[in-house]
Parts: C-alpha cells; structure tokens; sequence
C-alpha cells in the first residue's frame, strides 16, 4: 500500500513537473504576446490635390500639384500611431494643411480657394495570422473625420465661406508580408461612407527597421473623397503622392 502510494506521488510529482516545464515556455510566449506594443511615426506626405468644390452653388475645379501645394501651403503636419496589446490593435492617422491657391504659380482662373483641413482616422480591430510565418492581417472598425473651413473668391462675383465636417465608420485593412530581417511589407486599405456618399484609400508601405526603436516608412498614398452637403456644396477630390515617414517604434 505505501509503495503504491509512493508511486503514485512520484506519478503525480513527474507529471506537474511535465506539465510546468511544457507550460513555461507557453506561458512565457503568451505573456511576450500580451505586452503594449507602440509605434509613433510622423511622416511627410508629397500630396497633389485633384478634383473639383462647390461652395453655394460656385465650382471651382482644384488640380494642384505637389510643387504647387508647398508653395500654397501656409502649414502642415502629419503622423500615424498604432498601439497594440495582444491581438488587439488600436491605430489612427491624422494630416492637418492650410493652404491658399493665390500662392501658386497658375492658380485656378478666376477663383481662389483658401482652405484649412483636418483629416483623422481612428480605428481600432483584431491581428489575425497570415498564411505564412511572420504574416499578419489587422481588420479594423473605426471612424474618419475631414474637417474642412473653405474660402472661395470668385472674381466679379464674390466670397463664399462654408465651413464642414464630415464623419465616415471605415472599414480598415492592415496586412504586413515579411520581405526580409529588416524590410516589411504593410499596405493599408479603406473604405468608409456616411456623411460622404464615400471615401476610400489605397496606401501600399514598405517599412524599414533600422534598430529595435527607429524605423523608416515609404510609399505611396491615395486618398479619396466623395461628398455632397446642402446648398449644393459639394467636395470631390483625391489627395495622392508619395509618403516618407521616421518614427519610433517600442
């Protein structure tokens, strides 16, 4: 009987054993999973604007170029975040321009748009695994927002000013391919509609990771927007150039 149970204890006492030293490594990598993980990039986007604005009736038809945009603007910034614990990820974008069509060398005829724009997208979703090793797929939900202050001069008519907010829920899809050690492949795509009849976006990313804490973004982004208001207001307009990008990542 004491044998027996001795046996039994030495059974018991091998099998937790088993069970810790299989567990450990487990729970170690879970708890590596489930640690905050941030990224804080700011970047300069070389956007041309192409499309046309209403303003109580009035179109003008906007085609400015990247050159033409740096000399009309008056002030920019933009920068992206992702926050991400676990499997769960929080990520959100935001591009601030003020900007004055009399700066440039041909400006629109006859008009002249002065217009200050907040763009921001927050969204926030679930990482899913990849087809193979090291792939990741973030599916977001989120909300976009373009804040929009327009002046339009139309010479020999007049000034019309309209001010505008429009919210959007996005769908946002972030998928991220290894290319090597260093270099990440990781596109985002979009598409939301709302207050506008719709909004879409196409931003292809190649990441680069110097170090543990510094990184590099380029690539390309096309930003689209569709939107009809009252008084016959309407925006139609994308927003596309290259994207070069310096941040920290930890």
């Amino acid at each position: 009987m004491k044998h027996d149970m001795r046996n039994s204890v030495r059974r018991t006492a091998t099998a937790l054993a088993t069970l810790f030293i299989i567990g450990a490594p487990i729970s170690s990598v879970q708890a590596a999973e489930d640690k905050w993980k941030f990224e804080i990039t700011p970047y300069l986007w070389t956007a041309g604007v192409d499309g046309d604005v209403t303003v109580n009736g009035h179109t003008t038809n906007v085609k400015i170029s990247f050159k033409d945009m740096l000399d009309a603007t008056n002030a920019a910034f933009s920068f992206l975040g992702v926050a991400q614990y676990g499997r769960v990820v929080l990520w959100g974008q935001v591009d601030y321009v003020s900007l004055d069509t009399d700066n440039i060398d041909n400006p629109p005829a006859n008009a002249r748009l002065e217009m200050d724009s907040t763009m921001s997208t927050l969204a926030v979703g679930y990482q899913f695994d990849g087809w193979a090793n090291g792939q990741t797929v973030d599916v977001l939900i989120g909300r976009r927002q373009l804040a929009l202050d327009n002046k339009l001069t139309v010479n020999g008519v007049g000034t019309f000013q309209k001010n505008t907010d429009i919210d959007d829920t996005v769908l946002v899809v972030r998928p991220s391919f290894p290319i090597s050690e260093r270099w990440r492949f990781n596109p985002t795509l979009s598409y939301g509609k709302g207050d506008s009849k719709k909004t879409y976006e196409l931003q292809p990313q190649f990441q680069y990771q110097i170090s543990k804490n510094w990184a590099t973004r380029l690539g390309y982004r096309s930003l689209t927007y569709n939107f009809e208001g009252d008084k016959s207001n309407t925006l139609d307009v994308t927003l596309s150039g290259f994207i070069i990008g310096f941040g920290g990542t930890f």
